[in-house]
């Protein structure tokens, strides 16, 4: 599957609805929230897609179009075409790349997952409200409301500016710049080229749902970086902390951002285990395309005394040496006996 960085449109839209439900999950994490969004299967959206070098340069620009053929929270998911070639497949699209639910428009802020172009990694985004104002795209005039996010791990930096269309919640103009210490090292602009709208869609979220930078119960929105993880929530921790820990005494843990199902289930047992064993501490690498060389070296380190032959594992540190360990397949009674027995 191709994940696109983000998609764009604009258009009249028209009443008829579709619902979508998730599966219900672990309720513990979060809660189930119902969405209306702008769009619904069948859409099919046309954005122009350019990058530019750190130098400010661009260096490839094209034009994409999108059909949407299933929304399933925090995805939509269709069929991309690339204009002037025989390129055409399948395409993942984070909800918030493509649009904002109408119940959020407008919001002083609002967290909505993303997927940073050409990085191929997700996160829990806050965005800010930076005002309204109309916007001149391919000779037609839209009223937005204008967002700003910025990401920070590590050495990598990412921030954008978002424009949303005011009727409908559609993303019709972002721009990226990705930094790495500190030194811009490129940037991204897609901006709505047309569209048209089949309808809205009302859709639930799986029943566990949560969002907020830098996390959510979807790993794949979980920012690289490293964390202390206490009783189910997420605080940032440097990388001499967790080196630090695995050398001495404490749980220490690496997951990687694979993208395989067993390690989203993975994610949530963990979060739900931390919860049942409130006093724990748990630091954690989380590793991915926007971890930097020394989270990585660390993480390797931690994988290596661990045992790991994988990239994820939960391990329980007593004077430096690994003493109890939990791989990806790990059962919640398994997870919670490990913290449990740390607090």
């Amino acid at each position: 599957m191709v994940y696109l960085g983000l998609s764009h449109s604009q258009g009249g839209t028209k009443t008829q609805e579709n619902t979508t439900t998730m599966a219900p999950g672990n309720a513990s994490l979060g809660s189930q929230k119902t969405y209306t969004l702008g769009i619904s299967v069948g859409s099919t959206i046309a954005y122009n897609n350019s990058y530019t070098t750190g130098e400010g340069n661009v260096s490839q620009s094209t034009i994409y179009t999108v059909n949407i053929t299933q929304i399933q929270w925090p995805l939509l998911l269709g069929v991309y075409h690339i204009q002037g070639s025989n390129s055409t497949g399948s395409a993942k699209m984070a909800v918030g790349n493509l649009l904002l639910p109408l119940e959020l428009l407008g919001k002083k802020t609002v967290s909505v997952p993303v997927i940073i172009p050409a990085v191929n990694t997700g996160a829990c985004a806050n965005l800010t409200l930076q005002g309204e104002r109309s916007l001149n795209l391919t000779g037609r005039v839209l009223d937005v409301y204008v967002y700003s996010m910025n990401l920070s791990t590590g050495q990598f930096r990412v921030t954008g500016v978002l424009a949303y269309n005011k009727s409908n919640g559609i993303l019709v103009d972002a721009n990226y710049t990705v930094y790495g210490k500190g030194e811009p090292l490129f940037g991204n602009r897609q901006y709505i080229v047309n569209a048209t709208l089949t309808g809205r869609t009302r859709t639930m979220t799986p029943s566990d749902w949560f969002c907020t930078q830098p996390y959510s119960s979807d790993f794949r929105f979980t920012l690289e970086g490293t964390y202390l993880l206490q009783d189910g929530k997420l605080t940032p921790a440097s990388i001499d902390v967790v080196r630090n820990v695995s050398l001495h005494t404490g749980i220490v843990g690496v997951i990687g951002k694979d993208g395989q199902e067993i390690t989203l289930e993975f994610w949530k047992t963990l979060l739900e285990a931390s919860m049942k064993c409130p006093q724990a501490k748990v630091y954690l690498v989380i590793v991915g395309p926007l971890s930097d060389s020394t989270q990585g070296a660390v993480a390797r380190n931690i994988l290596e005394r661990g045992g790991a032959a994988e990239s994820t594992v939960i391990v329980k540190f007593v004077e430096g040496v690994p003493g109890d360990k939990a791989y990806r397949y790990a059962t919640l009674d398994e997870l919670t006996s490990l913290l449990c027995g740390s607090s």
